[in-house]
């Protein structure tokens, strides 16, 4: 019985392991592909704005730039999945081996830092007691914890916004392409409007 259970320890370990590598993996194919992706539209851009093709030229790049940003997030959301799939494994691995490892700790820190702050947490706070008890940590490091700065706003939240961000500079680059375009057209409208509503009011 004894050995059964050194072979399923030392099972459960290898599994603990593979999934803190497997993890490590997906967050670096993550910044990995974004820094792809926003480099190479800044690249793009930059490149247009020096010699700007015609309008419909831009409209097609821009289009496709942004796809490729929207496709990207629904991929990483797959990959986001994966990660949180692996985060409860080795959960239910601490609780099977009945320890606490970095899964309870981060588990503890992200209740306790539920209103975004990262600042620390003062050690009379009576919530440190309830989330210890909860996640099952010692009073005293549940307050060493606590007393710590903590960024509960991970890459996700901010790798998220990378499509919106893409989107909103390649509408830039559009309205200056189509601002030069239109306003030989339009100055004398605008000119007429702006000193004839003056003339007018002045009469």
């Amino acid at each position: 019985m004894a050995k059964r259970d050194e072979v399923k320890v030392s099972i459960l370990l290898n599994e603990y392991q593979a999934c803190q590598v497997s993890i490590q993996a997906l967050d670096s194919s993550l910044w990995q592909s974004a820094a792809l992706i926003g480099l190479a539209s800044l690249g793009t851009i930059a490149l247009l704005a020096s010699s700007p093709p015609p309008i419909l030229v831009s409209l097609l790049v821009a289009s496709f730039s942004t796809a490729a940003s929207f496709t990207w997030r629904k991929i990483a959301e797959r990959f986001w999945s994966l990660h949180d799939a692996k985060v409860a494994r080795m959960r239910h691995i601490e609780r099977i081996l009945d320890t606490r490892g970095q899964v309870h700790y981060t588990d503890f820190l992200n209740d306790l830092h539920d209103n975004r702050s990262p600042d620390p947490v003062p050690s009379t706070d009576s919530r440190i007691e309830c989330l210890a008890k909860k996640h099952g940590l010692h009073l005293d490091l549940a307050r060493e914890l606590a007393s710590r700065r903590y960024e509960r706003k991970g890459p996700r939240d901010r790798l998220d916004r990378l499509p919106w961000v893409t989107s909103i500079l390649w509408s830039l680059f559009l309205s200056i392409q189509f601002a030069q375009l239109f306003w030989p057209a339009i100055r004398p409208y605008i000119i007429f409007m702006f000193f004839g509503h003056w003339s007018i009011g002045g009469a």
